[in-house]
């Protein structure tokens, strides 16, 4: 029969606790690095869509296939996947400058924030915007009546 000291036993054990430690003091430091140390304002509502996964330039740092936005009423959340410390910046509707780029890109800008997306997330934001604007006409002809809007 194999015999191993306990010692010998605990290593693979320490490695994987040090390494998840790191992992995630690393997604922390990169989190603030980032500026994504957001929350959603109670104000929000409740969340109406959220894309899929997509790339994106945040704040100087480039993010692959790791970046959601969630569609609120008043506003986008921009949110890094959970493995990657579950960042996340607030963009509110009216104070958010939408700048059309090449290539289907589409790059947002609120304080402090610049933020360039990739064409799926880039449309996806397009998209938010149309229907928003949809939502508001169809909910003004139903307060006010269908020759009103």
């Amino acid at each position: 029969m194999f015999h191993m000291p306990l010692p010998a036993l605990l290593v693979p054990v320490l490695f994987i606790a040090l390494f998840i430690a790191l992992w995630m003091g690393l997604m922390k430091f990169m989190r603030k690095l980032m500026h994504m140390n957001d929350t959603v304002p109670p104000s929000a509502g409740e969340r109406i869509d959220a894309s899929r996964w997509g790339s994106a330039m945040v704040n100087g740092g480039r993010a692959k296939n790791c970046i959601r936005l969630e569609r609120y009423a008043t506003g986008l959340a921009l949110r890094m996947h959970p493995v990657f410390g579950s960042g996340r910046i607030w963009l509110p509707a009216g104070d958010t400058e939408r700048e059309d780029l090449d290539h289907g890109r589409l790059g947002l800008r609120h304080g402090r924030h610049h933020i360039i997306l990739e064409p799926p997330l880039g449309a996806f934001v397009t998209e938010s915007s149309a229907s928003a604007s949809a939502h508001a006409v169809l909910s003004s002809r139903a307060e006010h009546g269908p020759g009103i809007g």
